[in-house]
């Protein structure tokens, strides 16, 4: 969950989720474990950053030879923010409506008169 999602969970108003960590108060920031702190600065990490990650993790580990990690990686790159595993090419349909047989009948009328 996002911190809004969490704020609007435990009963914020949406004025104050949209605040986000600026919403906590001080005492509750205080009694969180380090570990989660932690979490929360790594989570703030920016989406072209991110991307990096990914992509150094699976490189590292082509390098290696060794898939540690790999399934984590791959986690972060199905992240909403970066969505990096959509194909690069992206198929197109286009469907034409055909022409009814009056306005062909028409056609081969003028075509051969």
């Amino acid at each position: 969950m996002t911190i809004q999602e969490t704020l609007l969970d435990a009963g914020y108003s949406e004025l104050q989720a949209k605040k986000g960590k600026a919403a906590v108060p001080d005492c509750v920031w205080r009694m969180m474990p380090k570990n989660a702190k932690k979490l929360i600065k790594l989570g703030e990490v920016d989406p072209k950053m991110q991307e990096k990650i990914v992509r150094g993790r699976l490189v590292e580990n082509t390098l290696k030879g060794k898939d540690a990690g790999t399934l984590s990686a791959y986690r972060l790159g199905q992240d909403k923010r970066v969505n990096m595993w959509q194909p690069e090419v992206q198929q197109n349909i286009l469907v034409l409506q055909a022409p009814n047989h009056l306005d062909i009948d028409k056609m081969m009328a003028e075509k051969d008169g």
